[in-house]
């Protein structure tokens, strides 16, 4: 089997430093304490269930493409037969001999030989059958490429979406921490008369709703974990902590990324394979119009044993051989209808690679377009979230001075919150969209050698 090249580019998806801590989860833990993605990514590689049963049948169709699967070398068999009847029988011959007769009279009869047969010609049937075969074990290795390029997706989107939780974690855990300290001091502020019971009452629900939101977070990082433990083929059990930053890549040219996708992209490949494909399979439809010829060749031993008959005994042994000619004059017009369905399968697999190629350029030119704008948006919403960090401590010296009410801390904290948050959801939409454009463009795994 024909192997295929992965991280060729896995490399530079994420160039993250760092190592790896695990438990239960049956990653090596000898390195460190933090996974990297090019780590993780590897790891999909080895232990994916997915990706293991792929490579499986990849080698199925890979052990088949061989000449003797074709057809292209002699058979050879053993057979061997006993045959033995018991049968009450009476024989008379007309020349005065005596009558023979015997009731359940035994005959045996042992036949075997060594058969060696031989097609010469088949319309180059065998010829077809062996370039189909090999066809088939290239088609498996892209099949094979197209789950490891979807099970890399989703690595990578388990890895991102970790990161989107635990930043959330943290965000959550710093509301939490602000909170307390504003509900304490209006707690004393209140005592000495300063605050109202509404404003003590807003500050314990503000954070009781901090509180909240922080233990989903951790909930949802938990289960976020889990799911990438079972795409990387490890115990859900286990636990792992992994690099929490990432670059975005803005060297991406679409110009480039188009041209890469006609030579490379894996959907397409597969497409130009069903195309060859498909014609193997119309001029092995064409090769049944042609004669067959069979050479057989044989070794085989006799041995009859009767009571009754007038060789009570006879054996033989030797060689024989011959030719056979074969030629299907009508079969109830099979021949044409596959021949005709053949055809229009080739049709078919052109129809499909067309319309593949306008899908997968409607899918770069949609993608780019989210790429680009994902930047922008990420640009933007890095000032904003400085911007609410200055008006968030503004008001909040504000606040300590008495200068800003309990409610317009607490606004200041939340429009905080939703940039934090919104930065970290618009990051992994850009990163998403690179990858994406990787995995389009073909270089994403690499290419089928």
């Amino acid at each position: 089997m024909k192997c295929f090249a992965a991280g060729l580019v896995v490399a530079s998806i994420l160039m993250l430093p760092g190592k790896v801590r695990a438990q239960e989860s049956g990653i090596d833990s000898a390195t460190g304490d933090t996974l990297t993605l090019s780590q993780a990514l590897q790891w999909a590689m080895e232990e994916n269930h997915g990706i293991r049963m792929a490579r499986n049948t990849a080698g199925i169709d890979a052990n088949r493409a061989t000449p003797g699967y074709a057809g292209y070398l002699p058979r050879l068999n053993l057979v061997g037969s006993v045959e033995r009847s018991v049968l009450d029988k009476r024989i008379e011959f007309g020349n005065q001999l005596p009558v023979k007769e015997k009731d359940q009279a035994i005959s045996t009869r042992y036949n075997s030989a060594l058969v060696l047969s031989y097609t010469l010609f088949d319309g180059f049937g065998n010829r077809y059958r062996l370039n189909s075969l090999r066809t088939e074990e290239k088609l498996s290795s892209v099949e094979t490429r197209l789950r490891v390029e979807q099970t890399l997706l989703n690595v990578i989107d388990s890895y991102l979406r970790v990161i989107g939780q635990q930043r959330l974690l943290d965000i959550s855990r710093e509301a939490v921490e602000l909170s307390d300290e504003r509900y304490r001091r209006v707690q004393k502020q209140y005592k000495m008369g300063g605050r109202s019971k509404v404003d003590l009452l807003n500050a314990e629900v503000a954070l009781n709703q901090d509180s909240t939101r922080h233990i989903q977070s951790q909930a949802d990082l938990r289960q976020a974990k889990r799911d990438l433990l079972v795409l990387l083929g490890q115990s859900p059990a286990g636990e792992i902590t992994i690099q929490p930053e990432f670059e975005i890549d803005r060297s991406l040219e679409l110009a480039r990324i188009r041209q890469q996708a006609q030579k490379e992209n894996v959907t397409i490949t597969a497409d130009r394979l069903e195309i060859r494909q498909a014609k193997l399979n119309l001029k092995q439809s064409r090769a049944e119009q042609y004669p067959s010829l069979n050479l057989e060749f044989l070794y085989g031993y006799t041995r009859a044993e009767d009571e009754v008959s007038i060789q009570s005994f006879q054996s033989s042994d030797g060689f024989s051989g011959g030719l056979t000619l074969q030629f299907n004059l009508f079969n109830g017009f099979r021949r044409s209808i596959e021949k005709q369905n053949a055809q229009l399968r080739l049709e078919n697999s052109r129809e499909r690679h067309e319309q593949t190629g306008k899908e997968i350029s409607r899918n770069i030119l949609n993608t780019w377009e989210q790429y680009e704008t994902n930047l922008l948006l990420l640009d933007r919403q890095r000032l904003n979230v400085k911007t609410a960090e200055l008006n968030f401590r503004h008001t909040r010296e504000a606040f300590r001075l008495g200068q800003a009410t309990n409610s317009e801390l607490r606004e200041a904290q939340l429009n905080l919150l939703g940039a934090q948050q919104q930065f970290i959801e618009i990051k992994i939409r850009a990163k998403q969209t690179e990858i994406r454009l990787l995995q389009l463009s073909g270089q994403l795994t690499g290419r089928v050698e």
